[in-house]
């Protein structure tokens, strides 16, 4: 439900002074904007795009919160989230406000409708496409390119999030404690049991494949380095 507030005639003044100073896209710092959200019925028309600085993006996505009510608000604040995690730079007071919305709404309990449509089985053609849509997804990338993409975009997150460790490594001393602490832990026979049944014939990633001489290079590289290590442990 859309609210006359004075959050609306804010967002109608934001967008039709945009509208009135012809942007134009060859400005990196301008972003595309859905006036009437597409989420809530809006188009890819001319007349339902507008240029905005990435401040009055986001300006206008928290005013869209605040002018909707029940699901809409929901689909606004979603929205408003999903922008702070694009490739731009949001300051740290923009995020903490997005964030801060967005965990009370998730955290608001859901109606039995929404239940009702989450608990729903998902069709045999419904499933087939999301298996065939992941597949595609990995045949079109080698095993290296995926573990690169999902390590930038992990590097990306902690960079631009301000992870405490961001730009940091670890120390060769802080290493070696790691590699201390881990030394020595067993499994039970249990456990070890139900890992190989797991990891036996078909289920196991290697079945059919044999490593490269570079790999078994490294491989062998690395356990030598792990029975110096014991040794110096128990000597």
């Amino acid at each position: 439900m859309l609210f006359s507030t004075k959050y609306h005639k804010w967002y109608s003044a934001l967008i039709e002074r945009a509208k009135s100073e012809n942007r134009s896209k060859n400005n990196d710092y301008l972003e595309d904007h859905h006036i009437i959200p597409k989420s809530l019925g809006g188009n890819n028309s001319k007349n339902n795009r507008v240029l905005l600085t990435l401040r009055e993006h986001f300006v206008a996505h928290l005013l869209l919160t605040k002018m909707y009510s029940g699901k809409e608000r929901s689909k606004m604040i979603w929205a408003l989230h999903r922008l702070t995690y694009s490739d731009k730079n949001y300051s740290s007071h923009q995020y903490e406000i997005t964030r801060k919305l967005h965990i009370k709404n998730v955290s608001n309990p859901k109606s039995e409708e929404t239940k009702n449509k989450m608990r729903k089985p998902k069709s045999d053609k419904h499933k087939l496409n999301i298996s065939l849509g992941a597949k595609e997804g990995w045949k079109n990338r080698s095993k290296e390119e995926s573990v690169k993409k999902l390590k930038d975009g992990y590097s990306k997150m902690v960079e631009e999030k301000g992870h405490p460790r961001a730009g940091k490594k670890l120390s060769i001393e802080t290493k070696n404690k790691i590699s201390s602490s881990l030394l020595g832990n067993k499994a039970s026979l249990e456990t070890k049991h139900k890992l190989s049944i797991l990891n036996s014939g078909k289920n196991n990633s290697m079945y059919g494949k044999k490593h490269s001489e570079e790999t078994r290079a490294k491989m062998k590289a690395v356990w030598e380095r792990r029975k110096l290590n014991k040794i110096k442990q128990e000597g």
